[in-house]
């Protein structure tokens, strides 16, 4: 008997949504997109050109999708495209949602609001003081009302060869936050992730996606110099700020990190 293969919808394929889409293609699911540009998405893909969250924006498949990943991100840091992406397109994408199998969200470690070096794991208290965090807040809670079964991912600051703000302050000589605790995942990791997590079993409601080593922003930099060769001569502080992400929960389930520290991943960036 001839299994039947299973589709998947990728809402969002950015750098984060494409890299899902290739490893569901590669383990047989019929992969859709939904984008507003689709000309660097594979063209055996079934690839649907919409801006999300738009007040034109209409879309209705008559399939029962086995997993949908929401990877969308706004265009800007604004309240307005927040709502726009994380709370109006949900909405208009609320029949084919219900009608899922099994939706995987990719939220944000920003709806903590704990500053001062707390640990942090799927049990903190959630009350973020900006919009961004509230926002998502609100989109996680919409996911748990109108779906079958969820999985909610909280990223922390996501980073790759292309996409690295904090290698890039740091190449110009800008100061940085030295006591700032980085929280981050290298995309390549966030997107095997999600894949882990449509492949387990029982996968549950809700993971934290970060690296093994939460890091003040004074161990990057002191690394980075050495890395190059220069000298380092700034005091390192001696209270951390921001906050540790955990992810003992994830590693439970047998993930295994390619970019299990900020050291592995930059030196991809360099």
């Amino acid at each position: 008997m001839v299994q039947q293969q299973k589709h998947c919808l990728i809402i969002g394929a950015g750098d984060l949504g494409k890299r899902i889409a290739k490893k569901m293609d590669q383990s047989n699911y019929i992969v859709h997109t939904i984008n507003r540009d689709i000309t660097k998405l594979p063209q055996d893909y079934h690839r649907y050109v919409l801006d999300l969250g738009s007040a034109s924006m209409r879309f209705d498949l008559p399939i029962d999708f086995d997993h949908i990943f929401f990877t969308a991100a706004p265009d800007s840091h604004t309240q307005q495209s927040y709502q726009k992406i994380y709370l109006n397109s949900l909405v208009q994408l609320q029949d084919v949602i219900e009608r899922a199998k099994h939706v995987y969200f990719a939220s944000s470690t920003g709806v903590y609001h704990q500053n001062q070096g707390e640990t942090i794991d799927e049990t903190s208290l959630t009350q973020p003081t900006r919009f961004s965090g509230t926002v998502l807040l609100q989109a996680e809670q919409w996911i748990q009302k109108h779906s079958k079964n969820h999985t909610i991912i909280r990223l922390s600051g996501l980073y790759s060869e292309t996409r690295n703000r904090l290698l890039d302050l740091l190449q110009n000589n800008h100061p940085l936050d030295y006591a700032r605790i980085s929280n981050r995942i290298h995309i390549e990791d966030a997107a095997t992730m999600f894949h882990h997590i449509s492949q387990l079993k029982t996968p549950d409601t809700l993971y934290l996606g970060s690296d093994s080593h939460p890091s003040m922003q004074w161990d990057i930099a002191q690394w980075y110099y050495q890395y190059i060769k220069k000298p380092w001569k700034v005091k390192k502080p001696e209270k951390p700020l921001n906050k540790r992400i955990m992810n003992h929960k994830i590693l439970e389930t047998g993930f295994v990190f390619q970019y299990p520290s900020f050291k592995e991943g930059l030196q991809t960036c360099l």
